[in-house]
């Protein structure tokens, strides 16, 4: 008898929690249509090449360190800067490592 009771309750409790909630569950809907402020889209030309030096790209690779370090980084659109360089590419440096 103990244990018909037993399965019986066990199997209440089973069933019970497979049925579904009536509340409905509403899922958060993004909005993905809204302009990033300050997102790069454009790539180096050829004069912008042309007029940088060497100590300007030091110090521009400095400051992009530094906005690392602060967690400020810098939003891309990496797809439209691959559409935009498929005909030519003028890279600010390169850099070489052992």
């Amino acid at each position: 008898m103990k244990t018909i009771i037993t399965v019986i309750g066990l199997a209440t409790f089973m069933m019970s929690c497979n049925s579904p909630s009536e509340t409905p569950v509403k899922i958060a809907e993004v909005e993905t249509k809204e302009e990033i402020k300050g997102l790069v889209q454009e790539v180096l030309t050829k004069e912008q090449q042309d007029a940088l030096t060497p100590d300007a790209v030091i110090t521009s690779f400095k400051d992009g360190n530094e906005r690392f370090l602060n967690n400020d980084l810098t939003a891309r659109d990496h797809s439209a800067q691959v559409r935009n360089s498929t005909l030519s590419q003028f890279p600010k440096a390169i850099v070489l490592s052992v």
